[in-house]
């Protein structure tokens, strides 16, 4: 954010209005990283049972008696395709982190013209 936070030409009323604006549309970037790290997370367990639904058709079509839970849990998360799916959701989380921060960071910035009016009008 090295946007600055008024420039010479702006009204008080435009800069609220920035602020506002800025503020909606980190808020809409952050809700979207936010609703892709819940989708990811929430998906855990289908994902999960899918990939023990396909390797225990995998045991079965080579002749292996029917596999355990147990077995089937712990060979879909020691493939590579479990490990992908984990970092891609710490990275999705991240990023709305991320988002998030920026956000913040407006409403921050927001705060501290108020308190710089307010210390501007207290020195007058």
């Amino acid at each position: 954010m090295t946007r600055p936070i008024r420039s010479a030409s702006m009204s008080a009323r435009e800069v609220r209005q920035s602020f506002a604006e800025r503020f909606r549309l980190a808020g809409d970037k952050w809700a979207e990283a936010k609703r892709e790290a819940d989708l990811i997370y929430e998906m855990k367990g289908p994902t999960l049972e899918r990939m023990k639904t396909k390797i225990r058709l995998e045991l079965l079509a080579q002749g292996e008696k029917e596999p355990s839970g147990e077995k089937l849990e712990r060979l879909a998360k020691s493939r590579d395709e479990w490990e992908q799916y984990i970092t891609g959701m710490c990275f999705a989380q991240e990023r709305a982190d991320k988002a998030w921060v920026d956000r913040k960071a407006v409403e921050i910035e927001a705060t501290e013209e108020v308190d710089s009016n307010a210390n501007y009008r207290t020195e007058r």
